[in-house]
């Protein structure tokens, strides 16, 4: 039986002064990402597979979620938010300060089995839960690098899918070691997808709604 790897997969989104969105890219520090070293990426973490197994059936697909608030973290999709945000950004503190605030939503589950991007033959056959986490506030405090990343930044959506598009990382982190950054993958290949969908149903009515099952 093939073993199932579950990673939660956090695309951290905001609005601008000029209504642009943007969305948080890193890319995975070498030391603490053996892996997966110098790949862009969005905001992710492992996850137990109890943890998956809740979920996966009984997490309706676009119900919304506080972050940042008070009695945020006794609902399963904002206290994983909480969780990665406090662990890979630093973020504790300014979430225990409500500084941090915005809404949460799972949008978008996949599986596919993924290759290693360092050429092994050693693929994982992931289960990826992406949620949408749209920032009303503390957005500006999100630091600019972590141990987890050596590079943190807002980025327009429409660079960043230009990027994805012509897989280019430099294009989006110019100053990262060019032998090194890449962009690829399935939490990326997702952000693409729902932020896609997010352009789309803002253009009509009705929202579309995304399959909870659809494959990437």
């Amino acid at each position: 039986m093939t073993h199932m790897h579950n990673v939660l997969n956090v695309v951290l989104t905001h609005s601008d002064a000029n209504a642009s969105r943007q969305v948080l890219l890193v890319v995975r520090r070498p030391e603490t990402n053996a892996r997966h070293p110098g790949m862009v990426s969005t905001l992710t973490m492992r996850l137990p597979p109890t943890i998956a197994g809740q979920l996966g059936p009984s997490v309706p697909v676009r119900s919304e979620y506080e972050i940042g608030a008070a009695g945020a973290g006794t609902r399963l999709v904002p206290f994983l938010v909480e969780s990665l945000l406090a662990r890979k950004l630093l973020a504790g503190d300014a979430l225990e300060a409500n500084a941090i605030q915005g809404t949460c939503a799972l949008r978008w589950i996949s599986e596919r089995e993924v290759d290693d991007p360092l050429g092994t033959a050693v693929s994982e056959y992931t289960r990826m839960f992406t949620v949408v986490a749209d920032l009303t506030s503390g957005w500006d405090i999100i630091p600019t690098s972590t141990m987890s990343y050596s590079h943190v930044r807002w980025t327009p959506v429409d660079d960043f899918r230009t990027a994805w598009r012509r897989r280019d990382g430099q294009m989006l982190f110019p100053s990262a070691n060019p032998f090194e950054i890449c962009i690829g993958g399935l939490c990326v290949q997702s952000a693409v997808r729902v932020l896609a969908c997010d352009a789309a149903d803002a253009g009509r009515q009705p929202a579309a709604q995304l399959s909870r099952n659809g494959s990437s």
